[in-house]
């Protein structure tokens, strides 16, 4: 592997979010002049890589191991506070989720949908401060869905979509980007 393939690879496995799986990665000059990729995971043996295609698609089994040992999953309680479930019981009560979504109609051409996700992923949700509910935006006419914007409570959720019905419903893309920002920067704490 090149140099520059050698250092991407290492960054990618040095990220803070990677510390789950990769205790270190790091360069190391080849005989012959090229570059490998030592790295030593959480679990397992150390590895070295010549190729960087390997090593990325290594990174990404990692990952995806670290993240099914480490997220959590939640259900609703009777009285709508979340309760931690194990996977099993989340992948079986997905139906549930389905018939929990909030619909609003916030005009003739456009839907929000309010949904209980449930999934706290491990790489983002690393304390107990998770955003389990999701508010998005649908185009009916052209089933055209945006947003997914993940929020801690479903107050907060139904906060943003009163908040984006007043402002006139910006389009999705540019302004809709341009309302989120303001909404985060003005609602710190949702």
């Amino acid at each position: 592997m090149t140099l520059e393939e050698a250092r991407q690879v290492a960054w990618s496995a040095n990220q803070p979010h990677s510390k789950l799986f990769i205790e270190w990665a790091e360069i190391r000059q080849e005989p012959d002049g090229s570059y490998s990729v030592v790295v030593e995971p959480v679990e397992g043996e150390q590895q070295i890589f010549t190729e960087a295609e390997k090593a990325h698609w290594a990174l990404v089994e990692w990952l995806a191991k670290a993240s099914r040992a480490n997220d959590r999953y939640f259900t609703l309680n009777d009285d709508g506070s979340p309760r931690e479930i194990d996977f099993e019981t989340w992948k079986n009560e997905w139906r549930n989720r389905e018939n929990a979504q909030t619909r609003i109609t916030c005009s003739s051409e456009l839907e929000a949908t309010i949904s209980f996700m449930g999934h706290a992923w491990s790489i983002v949700h690393m304390d107990e401060d998770v955003e389990l509910w999701s508010a998005g935006f649908c185009i009916t006419a052209k089933n055209e869905h945006y947003g997914g914007v993940p929020f801690r409570t479903f107050e907060g959720a139904k906060a943003f979509v009163d908040s984006y019905i007043a402002q006139g419903c910006p389009a999705s893309g540019f302004p809709f980007m341009k309302f989120l920002a303001e909404f985060k920067k003005d609602n710190p704490g949702l």
